[in-house]
């Protein structure tokens, strides 16, 4: 996540990771409100959030959606990855999305 204050820009990065066979439990959504509601927007006084998920991450795109960011913009094959393993490189899309809070809603 980027958080953007009043009249500074902070930027601060939140990765996750979650077990395959926890996928589909709203978990990743409820760690997301926590930590919206409890300390990005009470303790740092953030007014604006974006967040970057692959596009093929649909997973990732609903954990967002759900607490309440908006699809910004999509940077069309943005992203070069290495070959790793039985994985080729390959070239990747990713989507921008963005928050505020008065269009935060309760997950």
């Amino acid at each position: 996540l980027k958080v953007y204050l009043e009249s500074h820009f902070l930027t601060s990065t939140y990765l996750d990771y979650l077990a395959p066979s926890r996928h589909g439990q709203g978990i990743m959504t409820a760690v997301v409100a926590a930590l919206i509601q409890a300390w990005v927007v009470p303790r740092m006084g953030a007014k604006v959030l974006s967040a970057s998920v692959f596009s093929e991450n649909i997973g990732s795109m609903r954990v967002f959606e759900k607490n309440g960011f908006k699809l910004w913009k999509t940077l069309k094959d943005h992203v070069q990855t290495e070959a790793r393993g039985i994985f080729p490189a390959e070239t990747r899309s990713v989507h921008i999305l963005r928050w505020s809070p008065h269009k935060c809603t309760n997950v």
